[in-house]
């Protein structure tokens, strides 16, 4: 001790350090938190998207060149704006469309309460509606044209029976191409939907 160090200095410095350390203690999972969301580092595989996020995000309501209101837009009961899942369709709807109709529609089935918030649609040219197969938003050749252009700027290359997650204000955030499971879709909407005040 300095003899301009007094016993209670040196106890109000030790305080000051422990106070410091449980300040660092408490914060330290909220910064790795951070860290891992916003830079995708250590996160476990469970904790990552399945789909491919689509960035930059644009709006479908752009791409049909439709307010972000439109009638167009599929609803909830209670006439609230839905999530919707797409199918990208080219052409009649065959065996390979009717495989991601019923895969769609068990995922539809396995959100539970929240299968209400999500509504199944094939998104491009027009086919025959029936018990299994969802209505279309139909888009013209242009319209089509304007989506696959966006989603090329995001790096993805939209191919038939691809499927997309678009969020109630109309923004297509999530891409996944037809040959990925069922699942894939199912874990990224749960947590989607949990996460979610909208829709």
């Amino acid at each position: 001790m300095t003899p301009h160090t007094s016993p209670a200095h040196v106890h109000f410095r030790f305080d000051k350090i422990k106070l410091t350390a449980l300040w660092a203690v408490a914060l330290a999972p909220v910064l790795a938190a951070w860290v891992m969301y916003f830079g995708q580092w250590a996160v476990p595989d469970g904790r990552v998207n399945k789909g491919r996020l689509i960035t930059p995000m644009f709006s479908l309501g752009e791409v049909m060149g439709a307010p972000e209101d439109a009638a167009f837009w599929p609803r909830q009961a209670d006439g609230k704006r839905a999530w919707l899942l797409a199918v990208y369709s080219e052409g009649p709807c065959l065996e390979a469309c009717r495989e991601q109709a019923l895969k769609m529609r068990q995922v539809n089935v396995a959100l539970g309460k929240d299968q209400t918030r999500v509504v199944r649609r094939f998104l491009g040219e027009a086919v025959p509606v029936d018990h299994a197969v969802a209505p279309t938003l139909t888009l013209s050749p242009e319209q089509q044209t304007r989506l696959r252009a966006q989603l090329r700027a995001a790096g993805i290359e939209l191919r038939p029976l691809d499927r997309l997650v678009v969020d109630p204000h109309g923004n297509v955030v999530l891409h996944y191409q037809a040959s990925q499971p069922a699942e894939d879709t199912l874990k990224d909407l749960r947590r989607l939907l949990k996460l979610s005040k909208i829709g």
